[in-house]
C-alpha cells in the first residue's frame, strides 16, 4: 500500500489507477479521521463511503537494458601448435591447450518503479554493474592432469550515477582483476591398478581461490553493491575428492 501512495502522491499528475484506490476522510469531525486514508466502509466526510484502501499490481514500472555479451573458444594440441624438438616432448604429447573468452557489456539499465520517469533510476557504469566485464580461461591437460587458470576482470564503476564532487568522494572505484587456479587430476588409472574399479569417474581437485590475494577496490565497502561483486575473503584453498559408485 506504501507504493501505492507514492505512485500517488509522487506523481506530477496524480495517476487515477493508483489515487482511486484509496480515500481520506474529509470532514473535520475526528471520527472521520480527516486527512488519514479510511479502511473500507467508513464515512469519508462527503457522503460518501470509502472502498478502500485496495492493493493489487499496478502495471506502471519498467527497466530499459541495453547491453550484449560475446564468447570466443579456441583449444588446440600442442605438438600441431609447437615446432621441430619442442613438438616430441613428453613422449610426443606435450598436451592440450585452450582459450575461453567471455566478455559482457552493459550501455543501458534504467528502471522506474513508477512508469513515469520522475524516478529514473540510472544502474550502468555502477558497482555491481560495471560497463564492462570479462573472464579468460586458460586450460592445460595432459592425461589424468588438466590446469585452469581464470583471469576475472571488472571495469572501473561508480558508486552512484547521481553522485557529483559536491556529494561525494571519490565518485568511483578502480578496475579490479582477480585470479584463480583449479587442478584436476582423474584417478580412474589409479583406482584400477589398486582394484579399486567400483570407484568410476574419480577425480581430485585443489583451487586456490583469489591467487595474488587481491583486495577490493579503495573504499568499495561504502557501496552494499559490492558485497558479491569483489572478494572480501582474500586467498584461500579448497580440496575435493569426487568420485562414484
Amino acid at each position: 500500500m506504501a507504493s501505492i501512495l507514492q505512485v500517488c502522491y509522487d506523481s506530477p499528475d496524480s495517476p487515477p489507477d493508483a489515487c482511486s484506490r484509496f480515500e481520506r476522510g474529509t470532514s473535520t469531525l475526528a471520527a472521520n479521521r480527516q486527512g488519514q486514508v479510511l479502511t473500507n466502509g467508513e464515512a469519508v466526510g462527503n457522503g460518501q463511503t470509502a472502498q478502500g484502501p485496495r492493493q493489487g499490481y499496478i502495471n506502471a514500472g519498467y527497466t530499459n537494458f541495453e547491453g550484449f555479451t560475446a564468447g570466443i573458444k579456441y583449444q588446440s594440441d600442442l605438438a600441431d601448435v609447437l615446432d621441430g624438438v619442442f613438438s616430441t616432448w613428453l613422449n610426443n604429447d606435450p598436451g592440450r591447450i585452450s582459450f575461453d573468452f567471455d566478455v559482457f557489456h552493459v550501455e543501458k539499465q534504467q528502471t522506474s518503479v513508477t512508469g513515469l520517469g520522475f524516478d529514473l533510476n540510472r544502474d550502468q557504469g555502477e558497482i555491481g554493474n560495471a560497463k564492462w566485464r570479462w573472464k579468460l580461461e586458460t586450460a592445460y591437460s595432459r592425461g589424468p592432469l588438466s590446469l585452469v587458470w581464470t583471469t576475472n576482470w571488472i571495469d572501473e564503476s561508480r558508486f552512484n550515477n547521481d553522485f557529483t564532487l559536491e556529494t561525494r568522494t571519490p565518485l568511483k572505484v578502480d578496475d579490479y582483476f582477480l585470479h584463480d587456479l583449479s587442478v584436476t587430476v582423474k584417478l580412474d588409472e589409479l583406482t584400477e591398478n589398486y582394484g579399486m574399479g567400483v570407484l568410476d569417474q574419480a577425480r581430485l581437485r585443489f583451487v586456490v581461490r583469489n591467487v595474488f590475494d587481491t583486495k577490493p577496490p579503495l573504499a568499495a565497502t561504502n557501496s552494499a553493491n559490492a558485497y558479491g561483486t569483489y572478494d572480501f575473503i582474500g586467498r584461500y584453498m579448497q580440496v575435493g575428492l569426487t568420485a562414484r559408485f
